[in-house]
């Protein structure tokens, strides 16, 4: 189950006070409520693929109970998510067994999985055997450019110095999420373009403009 505990960051975004806390399974329906609604909605390979939200609700649930889960509120009700895991060497991800399922998910996971390959964060990094993955983000549509995204990828730096992590990763799918991580000083590790990634000899996404690529991003902790 997921750990609560009471540190937070505040973050003071269009006059507003936000706070990022992490969640505990007991909010688990609110909290995929609110991935379902904006994920589902605007994440750009599901919509892609029209994914079924079973599969993705289903990839969350595991994360509420092996991964740690932030939240961020606003007078009582979730309007942020963040979602991260630990990574570690030998060891296959979550990610890593999802992506092994003949589904329309698993496909994107299939993707998610090859730049984290791709990245060869413990082969670049030998003297490493653990270190924090951003898996998701999701922020209600009404709460937007607000700051959140940013408020939610400092934490999960926060959390990865506090386990003793020297270095973050995280997959981007969307133009506006990579944007996101290079606002806060993350860099790009591996890359792959929807144009040039097939399964079969066919081209597995082709989502809407502007996004052409995902990204494995990463940033080496203080």
């Amino acid at each position: 189950m997921s750990r609560l505990v009471k540190n937070s960051v505040r973050l003071y975004s269009s006059c507003l006070p936000f706070q990022v806390e992490r969640a505990g399974f007991y909010e688990k329906d609110e909290i995929l409520d609110l991935v379902r609604k904006n994920l589902m909605r605007d994440e750009p390979l599901i919509k892609s693929l029209k994914v079924d939200g079973r599969s993705l609700e289903g990839f969350c649930s595991r994360l509420l109970c092996d991964g740690t889960v932030l939240k961020v509120e606003d007078h009582g009700r979730i309007v942020a998510v963040g979602m991260c895991s630990t990574r570690r060497r030998g060891v296959s991800s979550a990610l890593s067994e999802e992506s092994k399922r003949d589904s329309e998910f698993g496909k994107i996971l299939r993707l998610l999985a090859k730049l984290e390959v791709k990245a060869d964060v413990f082969g670049k990094y030998p003297e490493l055997d653990t270190y924090q993955h951003g898996e998701l983000v999701a922020v209600d549509t009404e709460y937007r450019e607000r700051g959140l995204f940013k408020l939610i990828a400092l934490k999960f730096e926060q959390i990865g110095i506090d386990d003793g992590s020297k270095l973050i990763t995280s997959v981007t799918t969307g133009k506006y999420s990579k944007m996101g991580c290079l606002r806060v000083g993350w860099r790009e590790a591996s890359t792959i373009r929807y144009s040039d990634y097939t399964e079969d000899g066919k081209v597995v996404f082709e989502p809407e403009s502007p996004h052409t690529e995902a990204s494995c991003m990463i940033k080496v902790l203080a």
